[in-house]
Order: C-alpha cells, then sequence, then structure tokens
C-alpha cells in the first residue's frame, strides 16, 4: 500500500526532464513519422505510430540484414526486435518474450539478424527498448518502441530504389551515390569535403550513430544545411550587447533578444558556457494541447494535421549572391572531412573502480546540485493520464493491429533504487486546454560551432521527441534569414534573426503578452548526469571507449541536472524585462497576448501624496465561474506568499485576501484580517475587472508579505484561475507565470505628483533584494498536483 506521503513524493517527482529523446529505427526505415519518444505510457502499442504506407523495405527471404536505431539517451536496459504479421508476433528475431538482449551493453544502436526462410510478404519490423531504471503501474516494464513496415520476397530484392539497377547485385548495392552508404545506399550525409558545403564551410563529423554523421559548419557569411545561404551584410556573431535586451538563465547561460521592427524580425543571440550544442525553444504561453496532433494524431499516429507537402530538399544555389562589401574570408578553410577528440574515455577507462554505481560523473564538475531558482526550475504540468492502458492486457488475436500493448500501462513510475528524486514520465492524451509539457509543440533554435564556423539550424518538436529540422521533417520551411556561431575558450555563442510572423504549422509567431521557453546544452563529457541513474552512471556500458555516449555537438538528452536545461515562462519579447514605468511610478504586465488582446493585464500606481499606497487593476478574460487575482511571493514559489483572489458570482463580487502558507489546502487560509481597501470586481463581456488598494506594508506580520524596499517581491499572475464553490476557490486550471523580476513597492515621488521632485521609485529592486536576472516558472504547479492528488485519495 502506498502511503499519501510516498503518493506526493511520486507525481512530483515525475516531471525532471525537458526533452526526454529515446530511440527509433533508422533502417529498416521506421514509419512516417519516426518520431524517437513513443513509449507504452502514452502513445497505443504495438506501434505508437499507424502505417499509412509511404515508407515500405524489401528484403529477400532468409537475408541477413543490419538493423540500426537512433539513440538520444543511455538508458539501462536491453532490446528486442519482432517480426510482425496480421496483428501478431510472428517470430522473434533477437531476444524473447520473457528476455531483452544486451543490457550490459547499453550504448548499442545496431544488431545483425536473419529473416526467416519461410517468411514472404507484407509485415512490421518492430523495435522494442527497454528503460530499465523506471517502471510502470502494476509493475510493468516501461518500454519505447519503433516500427519499421517490411516486404518480404520470394527473390533477389531491388534494393528498395538506394542504387541504380546494374548497381543492384544479389539484393545489394555494390556502389552508392554521392552521400549515401550502406548495403542499400540507406543512410545520407550532408557532406564528404568541403566542396559539399558549397566551399563556404567545412565538413565535421558529429556523430557516429546518427545520420547525417557529417554535417556542413559554415563561415560567418553563409548559414543552411549546405552553407548556402549568405547572411546579411549587417549580421554578425559579435553583436553590440548595449543595443539588446539580456536575461540571464543561470550564471553561465544568458540570452539578448532585439525586435528588428522596421524588417519585422527578431534577433536573439545565446551565449552560454558549453563545447556542444545548445537550444533555445519558445511557444505561446496559451497554447492548447492539441498542438500535439500536429503532424499525426499524438497516442495513436493516425493521419492529423499533416503538412500540405512533403519535406523537399534544400534548393540548390543557381549561383553565388552578389558580393555588398561582404566580409573577406579570414580563416582558411579545411577541404577533407574533420572530426573533433571524442575519446573522453580511453580504452583503459574501468567504470566503477572506486566501488557502487559510479559511472561518469555523479554530479558535475565544480558545483553541487543547485538550489531551484525561478529561472531554472524545471516544471511539472498536471494532465489527463492515457486511456486504454489502466491494466495491462493480452495482444488481441487476428486483428490487423493491436490497440493495447501487454507491457505497461497509464503512469510510468521511479523504480525505489537510483535517486531520491527519481524522473517519472507521465503524460496524457493531449486536449484542447491541456497543459502542455515544457518541450510540448515547441519551435526551437539549435546551434553548434567549430571555432569561427556555425551550425545554425530551425528545429521543432511535437513532444520530448529529439527536435527535427523543420524542412526535412515536417515539411516547413527553415525560416531563419540569418545565423551564425562561434565557439571561443569553452563559450559557445549562436545569433540568428527570423520573422516575427510565420505561415509554418512548425513554427509559432513572436508575439507580445509573453511566450514560455526552454533552454537546453548538451551534455560535456565526464559530466554527464541523469537521474535515477542510467546505464552510463549505472556502469552498463560494454567497452570502455563505448562511454564517450554523449559526443560534442551530437543532439542527444541534455541530461537532469538544473545547470543543464530551464523553463521560463511568459517572457515578453517585446519588453525590457528590466524596464520600469514610464514615470517609475506605474507599471503594467500583460500575459497570454495574441496582438492586442491580453488574457491577463494587471497594473499599479502609487496613491496619495506621499504614495503610501498602491492602486492595483486587473482584466482577466475568463468564464463568470472561474477567479482570477495576483500572489505576492518573496521566492517565486507558492508556499509563504500573500494572495489576493477576486470572483463574481453574476449577482456579487468577491475580493479576499489570503496567505499561502503552505503545499496542503489547510494552510491556504483566508486572512483573518483583510488588509485590502477599496475592493471592487465587475464582470463584462468575458472580462473579469478587479480593483484594490494595499499599503506595501501593512504591519501583518503573520499573514501578509512585506512588499517595500526591503522586501521585493516576485508578481505570481494566473492566466487561467480554477472555479470556486461555497465561497472557497479551487486550484487553478493554467499554470500560473512569475513575473520577470522582483518588484518593490517603496513609494513614488515624480514630477507628475503633488510636491514635485525627483523620481525616487525603486520599482526594480536593489541587487541585494535577489532581482537580477529572476525569470518567470510555474509557481504554484506543484501545490495544485499536491491538491488534486489530496482529492483524489480523500475521495
Amino acid at each position: 500500500m502506498i502511503t499519501m506521503r510516498a503518493a506526493v513524493l511520486l507525481v512530483l517527482s515525475g516531471f525532471l526532464g525537458l526533452v526526454s529523446a529515446h530511440v527509433r529505427l533508422t533502417f529498416p526505415p521506421a514509419r512516417k513519422y519516426d518520431f524517437d519518444f513513443l513509449d507504452n505510457a502514452r502513445t497505443i502499442g504495438p506501434c505508437g505510430m499507424e502505417s499509412d504506407g509511404s515508407v515500405t523495405t524489401e528484403f529477400t527471404k532468409g537475408a541477413d540484414i543490419g538493423v540500426t536505431w537512433h539513440l538520444a539517451y543511455s538508458h539501462r536496459g536491453g532490446f528486442r526486435l519482432e517480426l510482425w504479421q496480421a496483428g501478431n508476433i510472428s517470430s522473434y528475431l533477437a531476444g524473447s518474450e520473457a528476455d531483452f538482449i544486451n543490457s550490459d551493453d547499453i550504448t548499442t544502436t545496431s544488431h545483425n539478424v536473419t529473416l526467416p526462410a519461410d517468411f514472404v510478404g507484407e509485415g512490421t519490423l518492430r523495435l522494442v527498448r527497454h528503460a530499465r531504471e523506471w517502471g510502470i503501474g502494476g509493475g510493468g516494464q516501461y518500454i519505447f518502441w519503433s516500427c519499421a513496415d517490411i516486404n518480404i520476397v520470394d527473390g533477389p530484392s531491388d534494393c528498395n530504389g538506394g542504387c541504380q539497377a546494374d548497381d543492384c547485385v544479389n539484393g545489394k548495392c555494390t556502389s552508392c551515390p554521392h552521400l549515401s552508404s550502406g548495403d542499400y545506399c540507406q543512410y545520407t550525409d550532408d557532406c564528404l569535403t568541403s566542396d559539399d558545403c558549397n566551399n563556404h564551410g567545412e565538413c565535421w563529423k558529429v556523430s557516429d550513430s546518427s545520420y547525417p554523421q557529417n554535417q556542413c559548419f559554415c563561415e560567418e557569411a553563409w548559414y543552411g544545411r549546405n552553407c548556402k545561404k549568405a547572411n546579411p551584410s549587417d549580421f554578425s556573431v559579435n553583436i553590440d550587447k548595449s543595443k539588446f535586451w539580456m536575461r540571464s538563465l543561470t550564471d553561465d547561460f544568458t540570452v539578448y533578444y532585439l525586435i528588428r521592427e522596421a524588417e519585422g524580425e527578431v534577433e536573439i543571440a545565446v551565449e552560454a558556457a558549453s563545447t556542444s550544442w545548445v537550444a533555445l525553444g519558445w511557444k505561446p504561453s496559451n497554447l492548447a494541447g492539441s498542438c500535439q496532433n500536429f503532424p499525426v494524431q499524438y497516442r495513436t499516429g493516425a493521419g492529423g494535421d499533416n503538412p500540405d507537402s512533403e519535406p523537399e530538399s534544400e534548393p540548390e544555389a543557381t549561383s553565388e549572391p552578389p558580393s555588398t562589401g561582404r566580409r573577406r574570408r579570414s580563416h582558411q578553410l579545411s577541404p577533407d572531412l574533420q572530426e573533433e577528440d571524442n575519446s573522453y574515455y580511453g580504452s583503459d577507462y574501468v567504470c566503477g573502480q572506486n566501488g557502487g554505481d559510479d559511472g561518469p560523473s555523479a554530479e558535475p564538475e565544480g558545483t553541487g546540485e543547485p538550489e531551484p531558482e525561478p529561472s531554472t526550475e524545471p516544471e511539472a504540468e498536471p494532465t489527463a493520464e492515457p486511456e486504454g492502458s489502466a491494466e495491462p492486457t493480452a495482444e488481441p488475436e487476428g486483428s490487423a493491429e493491436p490497440t493495447a500493448e501487454p507491457e505497461g500501462s497509464a503512469e510510468p513510475a521511479a523504480e525505489p533504487e537510483g535517486s531520491a528524486e527519481p524522473a517519472a514520465e507521465p503524460e496524457g492524451q493531449p486536449t484542447s486546454g491541456a497543459n502542455l509539457h515544457a518541450m510540448d509543440c515547441m519551435d526551437v533554435m539549435i546551434g553548434r560551432a567549430k571555432g569561427h564556423l556555425g551550425n545554425v539550424g530551425d528545429y521543432y518538436t511535437r513532444d520530448r521527441s529529439t527536435p527535427r529540422l523543420d524542412k526535412e521533417f515536417y515539411g516547413g520551411e527553415d525560416d531563419l534569414v540569418a545565423a551564425g556561431a562561434k565557439q571561443e575558450n569553452g563559450i559557445t555563442t549562436v545569433v540568428f534573426r527570423r520573422k516575427l510572423t510565420t505561415t509554418d504549422q512548425a513554427d509559432h509567431d513572436i508575439v507580445t503578452g509573453g511566450m514560455d521557453l526552454t533552454w537546453a546544452r548538451g551534455q560535456e563529457m565526464g559530466q554527464e548526469f541523469h537521474r535515477p541513474n542510467s546505464g552510463l552512471e549505472s556502469c552498463e556500458a560494454k567497452d570502455p571507449t563505448d562511454y564517450n555516449f554523449y559526443r560534442k555537438d551530437d543532439i542527444k538528452y541534455h541530461g537532469t541536472h538544473t545547470n543543464q536545461r530551464g523553463v521560463v515562462r511568459g517572457l515578453d519579447f517585446f519588453v525590457d524585462p528590466n524596464a520600469q514605468g514610464p514615470d517609475g511610478c506605474t507599471e503594467t504586465i500583460r500575459q497570454g497576448c495574441a496582438g492586442s488582446t491580453c488574457e491577463y493585464v494587471i497594473s499599479w500606481a502609487y496613491t496619495g501624496e506621499n504614495s503610501e499606497a498602491v492602486r492595483f487593476t486587473i482584466e482577466a478574460r475568463t468564464d463568470m465561474d472561474k477567479w482570477t487575482g495576483v500572489g505576492f511571493s518573496p521566492t517565486g514559489s507558492m508556499p509563504g506568499s500573500d494572495a489576493v483572489i477576486a470572483w463574481h458570482d453574476g449577482t456579487e463580487g468577491f475580493v479576499k485576501d489570503y496567505y499561502l502558507g503552505g503545499r496542503t489546502t489547510s494552510l491556504v487560509v483566508e486572512d483573518d484580517v483583510s488588509n485590502l481597501e477599496d475592493t471592487s470586481v465587475s464582470y463584462e463581456n468575458g472580462v473579469l475587472r478587479v480593483a484594490f488598494t494595499r499599503r506595501p506594508n501593512t504591519g501583518d506580520s503573520e499573514q501578509d508579505v512585506a512588499l517595500d524596499a526591503g522586501d521585493c517581491v516576485f508578481l505570481l499572475t494566473p492566466l487561467n484561475g480554477g472555479g470556486y464553490s461555497g465561497g472557497q476557490v479551487q486550484y487553478h486550471i493554467g499554470t500560473p507565470l512569475t513575473t520577470t523580476r522582483k518588484h518593490c513597492f517603496s513609494g513614488c515621488v515624480s514630477d507628475n505628483q503633488p510636491g514635485g521632485g525627483t523620481d525616487t521609485s525603486t520599482t526594480e529592486c536593489p541587487k541585494d533584494a535577489g532581482c537580477g536576472g529572476a525569470s518567470l516558472l510555474p509557481s504554484l504547479l506543484l501545490v495544485s498536483l499536491a491538491m488534486m492528488l489530496l482529492k483524489t485519495l480523500l475521495g
């Protein structure tokens, strides 16, 4: 029997990762669309992706084939390969129903199999990869699956069109077109030499398992997959930082941004301590969960909002753009394929030599696990449980495709071993308005650099799968209009421009009023970090050099340490995050905006000749039966915060003063004495309007938070408040946002007020009050989860 406390810890610990990319077949190629986060907790088995018949690979019966797959996370556990026909397992090509193989060789990404000599016709090859560090409800195994449609024929195959007919001998290619390789010419690289990079970049090998292994890194004046796009002459990776607004997400990961109004563009620069890839993603704060049904239905993989056309390869440049004072090449390019040294773990490396599970870096060097900061705290989002997988069931016989997988059920749960805070991986069927995981439906920029050369791309991800290039995978376009990157002294700088608006479904407009950001960087070899322990920390790689799993610039999992990834909620690219009001005495914050229409707006101004009080006004677009309000938090989280909650029942309005004493409903209580003055509430045309006056220091140290200069606070702003019943508020529907910095309310004397004089406002609090670079976070979410869980457990 699970205790209530254990249940709360299990739920609250399960949302640590931002992108947990895992496994997909690369040969035979997986079904379109080949996401690598198809698991038995969220997607319908046996494949998580229905077949549309567009990707089928032909083989000769009895043939020996090398099956390969992409692996982006060093999971514990092994794998098995199965051959399916008519909805049933026909045979096990590797492993068995009871056993996974190679659990002591967790970095394996290939396996040779022999197809049955008595099997002819259409079938499905399925890879099942165990993630042994997690489990699911009922003691089931947590697994990922990937399926490839195949056709096994009597005679020699046609090599699947990978090579010319004359080069297809006994079902295999004897030679391949330029950039292609493999027995069937099934693998394609971006380049082999600098010639393939338009002679404006170098060709670098960045992966030893996933294609394209070789990719172009471009000179500053050029960008694009093959360095065929010319950057504008006014573009540089060496930006003038004084012209940009700046947000420090950690002490070594900073974002600079500038709205170029005349051009209708935003320019963003990321500066991070990294010798691997860096990424920045964005999406509207009020995005609906139904976005996950693009490009196919989230749980089933059935046809969804498919792009209008198939992805096309990047068009060949017909000629070099005319030079208009273009910068002269300052470095000599190497014509040959380049490869960085990725041999951190040598052939003499012995994992666990200090005893126990002490594989690569139990903690990154130089710092312990940092305390959660508003800018870096990963978020937890409550979502509906997956349907149809509450209990393991046997696979039905005779159907075209089973609808449930015997392994698994609704919620993956952390195993007791591993870590004090293991990361379970729940999520469910997205519905309109559902809360999204940080990585769901995210428009992403990923940048990499080799010295003065850069590789910057426009990516998108539907879920926690590895982000994929818009143009290659989602049928969109590369919407970057300029891009470049450099790496100096362990610092990677990526700069790019893109249009504010876009027509691509795999891109998001840059809108006013707040967007949610994610940021991440690649793991450094020797500093890998996973909680619970992955196969690396558990010493389950076979060869010493297999521990070099996270190569530099190979886009794989970023790790679970909080200095590796984070979430910023409600960032407004159009507002200086450190700006005060126009006169230092007033300010307005807008959240969830589309154009000039915002879901939530809060404003305040000082009142009285000596600015002894603050008048707050709130406008929230919400239903009549919902509340709105604001919280005042010293830390950016709910416990220890002061809150004002208001609603209108159609007859009467209510504005109440609460103290949020902790993480249980019994500690969320109305103040004994309300210190709110001159309150008003109205509801009209879908807008709930609230106003109240409050003194910065009410003198009530027990139930009010002081707002003056010595006690600067974050504001907690609920985009979607909850309901109310019998005068009691219920938990919020949407995740509240926290202001980008702390605010102080110490009074204001300006030229516009009686007495004139100098502006003495401290709207932006002193450095010693902890404002610098503070950011947005889902501050009330943990309480919501606890409340929801308590409600369920108590009936």
